[in-house]
């Protein structure tokens, strides 16, 4: 079942597209579909209709969680997510519901919860009247994805696009992409990053898009060739321009062994600008070096690590680094589809992935 979709919808998307959608909600391909996705018929919609939809989008209904939970329904909280219209902002909301997931490792019974803006306010015990009742459901909080790129696609022949793509073609992309993650339950994801994430970012903020909150490094740095100062230079400009956070590569590919690209000079200056701009550092770091210089940084995150030691990690937990791991992601596909692209660009045989 696709989570958050009408049934009018979901009738419209094949088997594969919604195991695509659950799995890996920014990266689906609505193409494979049986019509056009149902983002881009929205925008095709006149101004009354996407109004009677952003009212109805409000995702406060039962969402089947298939094998995961038979007899009971998800509700996603939306708040800052949702579109809720600027006049409703400073009203509260309260939501009773038989069970809340409180998103802290416990289950509260019979409660309401009360929204104020973008803001949670309190859990109680259910008393008195309410905005919405949701009898037997249960009530989760929206997920959040720290790793996403908002505005990958495929094309209509199916085929991933890395540049040359008309802009208007790519707004819809990622507008649509925004859509679909909503309705799966992410109400904030990180984006890392690419110039394009900026309007939809602030699209969405102003409530005329129904997506996630976006969080974005706008841009993903990867010229090794870049000094000390001119890393420091390029903290400072997107800072300017309106990032959420810094993305930089400090490996190569796990295909090419993740060697380090940048020195600890390199990165110690990146992440201490980073820290004085008030921005988080997000690594890009394979190998376990690249890991390790990381962390002595001091940067916000490390990301990938596929390469990592015990060492490396017990570097980053000394450091009070984060560690976002892929493994679990990487492995199965590099695996799986080493035969059909060995030989290709730097897929090789030596690289062992």
């Amino acid at each position: 079942m696709t989570y958050g979709l009408s049934d009018k919808i979901r009738s419209r998307i094949r088997p594969q597209d919604d195991w695509n959608l659950r799995r890996c909600p920014h990266r689906v391909n609505p193409r494979r579909s049986s019509t056009r996705s149902p983002y881009l018929q929205l925008l095709r919609r006149t101004a009354a209709d996407r109004a009677a939809f952003k009212e109805a989008s409000i995702p406060l209904k039962g969402i089947e969680m298939g094998n995961l939970l038979r007899t009971s329904l998800l509700i996603l909280l939306l708040a800052e997510a949702t579109t809720l219209p600027a006049q409703q902002a400073g009203a509260p909301v309260t939501i009773r519901a038989a069970q809340v997931i409180n998103g802290r490792g416990g289950v509260q019974r019979n409660v309401v919860v009360t929204v104020r803006g973008s803001k949670i306010e309190r859990v109680a015990a259910a008393a008195g009247k309410v905005s919405y009742d949701l009898g037997s459901m249960t009530l989760l909080p929206g997920f959040i994805d720290t790793h996403v790129h908002i505005g990958w696609h495929f094309d209509t022949n199916d085929r991933w696009v890395d540049g040359g793509e008309a802009p208007d073609q790519a707004a819809l992309y990622g507008a649509e992409n925004a859509y679909v993650t909503l309705m799966a339950g992410f109400t904030t994801v990180q984006s890392v990053g690419a110039p394009s994430d900026k309007p939809l970012r602030d699209a969405i903020a102003r409530g005329v898009l129904p997506g996630p909150r976006i969080l974005t490094s706008l841009d993903q740095m990867a010229d090794a060739r870049l000094t000390p100062q001119q890393l420091r230079e390029y903290v400072r400009k997107k800072k300017s321009e309106g990032a959420d956070l810094i993305k930089i590569f400090a490996s190569l590919s796990i295909r090419e062994g993740g060697t380090p690209t940048l020195s600890q000079e390199q990165l110690d200056a990146a992440c201490g600008e980073a820290r004085v701009q008030g921005l988080r550092a997000m690594i890009h770091a394979q190998s376990a070096e690249s890991m390790i210089r990381a962390a002595r940084a001091r940067c916000t995150a490390v990301e990938h690590g596929v390469l990592a030691t015990e060492e490396a990690l017990t570097v980053l937990a000394q450091n009070g680094v984060w560690f976002d791991p892929n493994i679990g992601l990487n492995f199965p596909n590099y695996f799986e589809y080493k035969p059909r692209f060995v030989g290709l660009g730097n897929y090789t045989e030596e690289s062992r992935w």
